[in-house]
């Protein structure tokens, strides 16, 4: 994805690779991807729910200066561990809202 994409409602990505690079998305629901590969560069991620990843192979960004934001607000579920993972330019931001309870496994 590059560029600008938000959605009322949830949003799922099914790819063999999925490469986030000079972008925004802001995603009023939850956020299901479903990927053997995930790649990040210059990317902001807003999840105003829960965040799920089901990310096989790789999940990495490109590096110490790739500008990442994932934002979540309700917990991020990893549904299965990647063989590779390397997110050393991401910030994570989990956001606890007044009494919702932050799931994160």
């Amino acid at each position: 994805q590059t560029g600008s994409m938000e959605s009322l409602e949830s949003v799922y990505m099914d790819a063999d690779s999925i490469y986030f690079k000079i972008g925004f998305l802001n995603v009023t629901n939850e956020l299901f991807i479903t990927a053997n590969n995930v790649k990040y560069k210059d990317q902001t991620n807003i999840v105003s729910h829960k965040l799920l990843l089901d990310v096989s192979n790789s999940i990495a960004d490109a590096g110490e200066n790739s500008d990442v934001l994932l934002e979540v607000y309700e917990g991020i579920e990893l549904k299965q561990k990647p063989i590779y993972g390397d997110l050393l330019g991401t910030r994570l931001r989990l956001v606890a809202t007044n009494y919702i309870r932050q799931a994160n496994y």
